[in-house]
């Protein structure tokens, strides 16, 4: 049936209509390439314009900023070189000010601007400091002469000539007394015993050999002649720390010399070992006996409590003459520790005076401020004296201590020898026995066959 169909679409006038429809369709597709074509064309013509316009615009835009980028480059130099320059007249300026400050602090009595001045004002200033200046050194170098008042060592006042060598000394001469004189404060003086024959030499212009001075920095500061230290002035600069330090001390010295005596008692007796062991090679036991039976010292004792424990074995007479010194140790080292620990404690007491001291001293510094170098010099030197009788202690003792402790070593090494020496002979008798009972031995009792009855 479709082939049917088919066949008379094919040989009907419906094939020509298609054919022109197709050549229609074909005819306006060619057309739209055309006008594409034509139109795509164009776009590229236009991008190309675009482009190299956006080209020449980059190219334009990085000249204008390479432009801007130097513009910036000079003027961070000029923005540079005006902070340069205005740092250098701030220290200028600062250098000026600090001058000025200066000349007004040196230059006293002598009107120095100082404040908002303006720069004409300081350099003004300036100039005429330094004119005061060089005619104040060329005034330190002259000796004048002149009438003024002074005070003399009582308290008055008198009139008379005032000799000033330059502006580091000065003379007074008046009726009733001459010589230096020394600055008192707010620029007055007072006569100092002394220099007598200088001050008349210098005020009537007579040459002489020998110049006595005394030389001040200047005689606005009060200036107090040091008094000469003593021992008192030394132990109450060292307050309540120091008479504790020095409490000790002599506490110290105390034990020391007792130590010393106990060690002097222990020493004696020292040729005993070899009297008695040459008395048990003998066979005198009674004689031994008789020698060691005071006990009046380490030795004598230990040794009789060696004799006492008779012919026993090697060991025990070992541990009975190790008793015997042990008992004796503790007399001899009797106060060997509290030597050394008042060696001890001594510089800890005065480290705890120098830093009360150093807190009193910035106390006054808080108080006052330091425009007074002696008076924070005076205190720091008196925080410093517990620190200084805290070594003088701490030394000798701590020497002293380990000296002793030596020499009570050497005395208990002795008495170890001399029981040693005993219980040797002890046990190598020359023909006779040593008694089996302790005690046996009276002085004086006789002997038969070395044994006692």
């Amino acid at each position: 049936m479709m082939v049917f169909l088919l066949y008379l679409l094919a040989n009907t006038g419906v094939a020509v209509d298609l054919d022109e429809a197709y050549q229609r369709e074909f005819a306006y597709l060619r057309a739209e390439k055309e006008a594409l074509q034509e139109r795509l064309t164009q776009l590229k013509s236009e991008a190309v314009t675009r482009a190299a316009s956006a080209e020449t615009e980059v190219e334009r835009l990085q000249s204008r900023l390479m432009g801007l980028r130097t513009e910036r480059t000079l003027a961070e130099d000029v923005l540079l070189d005006a902070e340069r320059a205005q740092t250098t007249r701030d220290e200028q300026n600062d250098l000026m000010e600090a001058t000025l400050f200066q000349a007004d602090s040196t230059l006293k009595g002598f009107d120095v601007p100082e404040g908002e001045a303006t720069a004409t004002d300081q350099a003004v200033g300036l100039t005429a400091s330094f004119e005061e200046v060089s005619r104040r050194l060329a005034e330190a170098g002259q000796v004048r002469t002149e009438q003024g008042e002074f005070f003399l060592s009582d308290g008055s006042v008198v009139t008379g000539q005032v000799v000033h060598v330059g502006r580091i000394a000065n003379y007074g001469v008046s009726n009733d007394a001459s010589g230096s004189l020394i600055p008192v404060g707010e620029g007055k003086l007072q006569i100092r015993d002394g220099a007598s024959n200088t001050a008349n030499a210098l005020a009537s212009s007579t040459v002489i050999d020998q110049l006595e001075i005394f030389v001040h920095e200047g005689i606005d500061k009060r200036i107090d002649e040091a008094s000469e230290k003593t021992l008192g002035m030394w132990v109450q600069n060292g307050g309540v720390v120091g008479l504790v330090i020095i409490g000790l001390g002599f506490a110290g010295v105390v034990l020391a010399f007792l130590r010393v005596l106990g060690i002097l008692r222990a020493r004696g007796g020292a040729y005993l070992p070899r009297k008695v062991a040459g008395l048990l090679e003998t066979g005198k036991w009674g004689d031994a006996f008789a020698m060691v039976a005071d006990e009046t010292n380490p030795t004598e004792r230990v040794l009789s409590m060696v004799l006492q424990a008779g012919q026993s074995e090697h060991a025990s007479l070992d541990d009975t003459a190790a008793e015997a010194i042990l008992a004796e140790t503790p007399a001899i080292e009797r106060y060997g520790s509290a030597i050394l620990i008042v060696a001890a404690v001594a510089p800890l007491l005065g480290l705890l005076g120098t830093v009360t001291g150093m807190i009193g001293t910035f106390d006054l510094i808080t108080e006052f401020g330091t425009g007074d170098p002696r008076m924070l010099s005076g205190g720091i030197s008196e925080a410093l004296v517990t620190t200084q009788m805290g070594l003088i202690v701490a030394i000798p003792m701590l020497l002293l201590g380990n000296l002793l402790n030596r020499m009570g070593e050497e005395v208990i090494g002795r008495l170890e020898i001399s029981a040693l020496t005993v219980i040797n002979r002890m046990h190598k008798p020359a023909g006779t026995t040593a008694p089996t009972t302790p005690g046996a031995h009276l002085p004086g009792a006789p002997l038969v066959s070395g044994v006692a009855l």
